[in-house]
């Protein structure tokens, strides 16, 4: 479950707070959509870097939950999806 989508204290990127919340320890797939992104980050609940990178592909990234956690994952390179 997506918890909240805000722009990043530091103003670099964006920040993504996700929730597993069906009791399984998993990876969940983050896709862009409307809002492009070239790199991700895990970052700590403070937007405090953890010194993960993960791999974006067309697909997206796969975020690592723990079970019931939070996770927070910080979106950097920007760009809007034009609508043609």
């Amino acid at each position: 479950m997506v918890l909240a989508v805000k722009e990043a204290d530091d103003d670099f990127g964006i920040i993504v707070y996700l929730q597993e919340v069906m009791g399984l320890q998993r990876n969940v797939r983050l896709r862009p959509d409307l809002i492009q992104f070239a790199s991700a980050n895990l970052v700590d609940l403070a937007e405090r870097d953890r010194g993960e990178s993960l791999e974006v592909n067309e697909d997206g990234i796969r975020v690592p939950m723990s079970r019931l956690g939070i996770t927070a994952v910080r979106l950097s390179q920007l760009s809007l999806q034009s609508s043609l």
